[in-house]
């Protein structure tokens, strides 16, 4: 799959969603650290609720988890600090983890209370 903006194209691998691909590369000045809340944090961080549940469910292990997160963040690296993207995503990790153990739902409107939608 393929988006493009203006200035260049980038070939979106497989295994990222194409939503947050193209989010990524229309925003042409993402600044993770004053854009907290922002459509491409909240497109992270519903992706991530995802992976992380679907890890957590099938028993993989952290280390195999955090193999996905170094792939997906090192991707996206020009558009958002690699070290900030592993942050959230074993933060996300972490409350989607809680929420199993006590057997709360689990879906995207956890990225609504830890403030990344």
């Amino acid at each position: 799959m393929e988006a493009k903006s203006k200035e260049f194209a980038i070939e979106c691998p497989d295994n990222i969603p194409k939503p947050i691909c193209e989010e990524f590369i229309s925003q042409k000045s993402f600044k993770p650290l004053g854009g907290i809340g922002n459509i491409a944090t909240c497109k992270i961080c519903e992706s991530f609720v995802g992976i992380a549940l679907d890890y957590i469910t099938k028993g993989e292990t952290v280390e195999n988890l955090n193999k996905k997160i170094l792939d997906f963040c090192t991707i996206f690296s020009r558009e958002l600090p690699h070290h900030y993207c592993f942050v959230i995503a074993q933060e996300i990790y972490v409350k989607v983890l809680n929420a199993v153990q006590n057997n709360e739902t689990v879906d995207t409107t956890l990225c609504s209370k830890i403030n990344l939608c």
